[in-house]
């Protein structure tokens, strides 16, 4: 008897016209595309619950604030002074130049300037240590320099390395300024000067206020 059924539905596939086999097939694909839409949703309704329940959710990382330093020059560019200057080497040189670094806080950070890095004509001459500086503070600061041949314009700079409170490392390297040579009349005032007796020399070139380089001081706090 079993036999007899087998036969008959096999003899029953056998006389299936094709288009009721490609039906079957279709159902059977619109079966398999409806589960996979349903999982899908339900993935999304999950993540909103999770987000709406407060659970993990992406977010924005934070950064924390850099400082910075920048500096200005006045006056830019800088003239000859001929009057003297505290800073190491200088002492006794009549080719010297005066001008005021004004030093500022960018970044709302407290900075400590490690090393200050002085180039004249982009060569090195000298390093120093350097300062605190408190947050968005600006501070002016008194600084010379002195060059053998003061007949020509020179270039001047200064590179600040240091950390800000977060201990972040900054480098700043003011831009490259000039020095201008001094003028026939200063040769000819400098001359009278070092041809004058040793009292009228002291009162022509010493300034009637007291000049101090921090330079010569080595690090301070501002």
């Amino acid at each position: 008897m079993g036999q007899k059924h087998l036969e008959g539905a096999r003899a029953v596939a056998a006389r299936l016209s094709p288009s009721m086999t490609t039906h079957l097939s279709a159902v059977r694909s619109g079966l398999r595309a409806c589960a996979v839409s349903t999982v899908a949703t339900l993935g999304m309704l999950s993540c909103a619950g999770l987000a709406a329940c407060g659970g993990d959710s992406p977010t924005t990382p934070t950064t924390e604030p850099r400082g910075g330093l920048a500096v200005t020059v006045d006056p830019n560019p800088v003239p000859f002074s001929g009057l003297p200057s505290s800073v190491q080497g200088c002492a006794g040189s009549a080719n010297t130049w005066h001008w005021t670094y004004a030093f500022t806080e960018t970044g709302g950070v407290d900075i400590t300037v490690t090393e200050r890095v002085h180039f004249v004509d982009q060569i090195e001459i000298r390093r120093e240590a350097g300062f605190f500086l408190r947050a968005n503070r600006t501070v002016p600061q008194a600084t010379s320099t002195c060059v053998a041949d003061a007949t020509t314009a020179h270039t001047y700079s200064t590179r600040f390395i240091g950390t800000d409170a977060n201990n972040n490392a900054f480098s700043y390297t003011v831009p490259a300024f000039q020095l201008l040579p001094r003028s026939p009349v200063q040769i000819m005032n400098l001359d009278a000067i070092a041809n004058a007796p040793n009292s009228m020399r002291v009162q022509a070139v010493t300034p009637s206020w007291a000049f101090h380089s921090s330079y010569a001081r080595g690090r301070e706090a501002y």
